[in-house]
């Protein structure tokens, strides 16, 4: 479950980490920067004269959030197939847009899994005063939950996909 189809060394898999995660952020950046930029023009025009920031002001602000992670979870999974491509994991020629989104669903969840993972060590640092070594263990656990349970749960899933593309490909009339 948690294993590639073929051993990996750390370094093989921090190669295929790094290669996911570029894509993803040079690709997120522009949906989250148009994002942000829309919330604060909207909250602004808004405020008008009023100082505080009720709920019916907040709210939207909350939509749009869930508005951009929803725009982010198909962008995840069609920029994350084509590192694990690269790196010669068997993967489907391309995905439909319903195959990216539950693949960057997947993706999304099993990070607030590995997040959890990385906070629950780090909460008592973090509360004594040591924060700086409570950020850098939570970096070191996050990286190897990414490493160790994301990735080969991506791996996965692709190798899932390619077999369903293959056989629906070969049982169509046209094939």
């Amino acid at each position: 479950m948690f294993n590639f189809d073929k051993p990996m060394s750390f370094g093989k898999r921090l190669s295929l980490y790094w290669s996911c995660l570029w894509r993803q952020l040079l690709a997120g950046c522009a949906v989250w920067l148009a994002g942000m930029v829309t919330g604060i023009v909207w909250t602004l025009s808004r405020f008008h004269h009023s100082h505080s920031l009720t709920a019916a002001k907040a709210l939207p602000l909350l939509v749009e959030a869930v508005v951009v992670v929803a725009a982010m979870l198909p962008i995840s999974g069609y920029m994350v197939r084509p590192a694990y491509a690269k790196h010669g994991f068997r993967t489907p020629a391309r995905l439909r847009f319903l195959e990216a989104t539950t693949f960057g669903l997947e993706a999304m969840t099993w990070g607030l899994v590995g997040e959890l993972a990385a906070i629950i060590p780090t909460y008592m640092l973090r509360t004594s005063g040591h924060s700086t070594l409570a950020m850098a263990l939570h970096i070191v656990v996050g990286t190897f939950v990414c490493l160790y349970v994301v990735l080969p749960r991506q791996a996965l899933r692709l190798r899932r996909l390619s077999s369903a593309n293959l056989e629906s490909a070969t049982d169509s009339p046209l094939a």
